[in-house]
């Protein structure tokens, strides 16, 4: 078990994870549009059109995807509807 202290510290590196996405998503759009992309540490760990493989390739490198930051950029000719 996670003390909390761990706990924020996993938070707050998801959050800076996170921050990185969104403040290279122009970027990161331009090489990995269609694409579901972990990072770590502010880098890109692994990228995939279909999130059940980019997840098993996480699983085989020893990560736990369900502590990192995945974020997805759709094809540029989707539209999503709210």
């Amino acid at each position: 078990m996670r003390t909390e202290e761990e706990e924020m510290r996993l938070f707050e590196e998801y959050e800076k994870d996170a921050d990185w996405f969104f403040n290279h998503f122009d970027a990161l759009a331009e090489k990995h549009e269609g694409k579901a992309i972990a990072v770590k540490n502010r880098k890109i760990l692994a990228t995939n059109e279909d999130i059940d493989i980019l997840i098993k390739e996480l699983r085989a490198k020893g990560e736990n995807p369900a502590i990192l930051f995945i974020g997805s950029i759709l094809p540029s000719d989707e539209i999503i509807i709210l």
